[in-house]
């Protein structure tokens, strides 16, 4: 393992990473800069030549975050299922 380094091996395949930052004198102008600056994440076979962060801004953003209380709740549940490795989850999960 390189130097340097923190390693994180997920258990899944899909992943996101939310971080927050504090506005200062109203401002978050400091925040962004310090989190655009600072997290890097990539797979070490790119430690070389890592590829640039993506950031998404979500602010103002309108997302329903309620699952469907419909047959496409079973649906997008499957997409999980088959997506996802079965030793990423417990048996309650699974279930």
């Amino acid at each position: 393992m390189p130097k340097g380094y923190f390693v994180y091996r997920s258990r899944t395949y899909g992943n996101l990473l939310f971080l927050r930052g504090f506005a200062k004198g109203g401002s978050t102008r400091a925040a962004l800069k310090e989190i655009k600056k600072h997290p890097k994440l990539y797979h070490l076979n790119d430690t070389d030549s890592p590829p640039p962060m993506r950031f998404v801004n979500a602010s103002g953003k309108v997302f329903n975050a309620i699952g469907a209380n419909t047959y496409k709740f079973y649906e997008n549940i499957d997409q999980v299922v088959q997506h996802e490795p079965n030793e990423a989850f417990g048996a309650v999960v699974l279930g």
